[in-house]
């Protein structure tokens, strides 16, 4: 995934042809059903290994963000709101929220019908949130 985007990055007329029906990527790490018990496990199971309980040899606070899509949810125990905040709430407090575009890590918490699907990326901001168009765009005009 990040190749593509990096080569349509640096090499944005040859590679016209990648994502000519292709808008965005969207990075998924694992699924499962959208109820709120399942979206806890699938957050400990993604979550626990990027942000481990203990600090960081440097001592600085990372940041992170969560993000939501939500494509037609039929969530029945919870909303979409509530389950960013579960998500959230994962993340060992050691960690700070940040919502601005400087976070180091953002959570992508995607809402499809009645399935969960999680990621973190840590170029979300910088990758214009994985849009070729947009990658593409930035680099056309980079280059004029």
């Amino acid at each position: 995934m990040h190749r593509l985007l990096d080569d349509v990055s640096e090499d944005p007329i040859n590679t016209r042809k990648v994502g000519e029906h292709l808008t965005r990527i969207l990075p998924v790490t694992s699924v499962s059903g959208a109820s709120v018990a399942d979206v806890e496990r699938l957050a400990h199971t993604v979550l626990d290994p990027r942000f481990p309980s203990t600090k960081t040899e440097s001592g600085e606070t990372e940041t992170f963000a969560v993000r939501a899509e939500t494509h037609s949810p039929r969530i029945r125990d919870s909303s979409p709101g509530d389950l960013v905040r579960r998500v959230a709430d994962i993340v060992p407090k050691s960690y700070k929220v940040d919502l601005s575009e400087h976070t180091k890590a953002t959570v992508l918490l995607m809402l499809v019908g009645q399935n969960a699907m999680l990621s973190v990326v840590d170029d979300w901001h910088a990758l214009h949130k994985y849009n070729l168009r947009a990658v593409r765009a930035e680099a056309m005009s980079a280059a004029d």
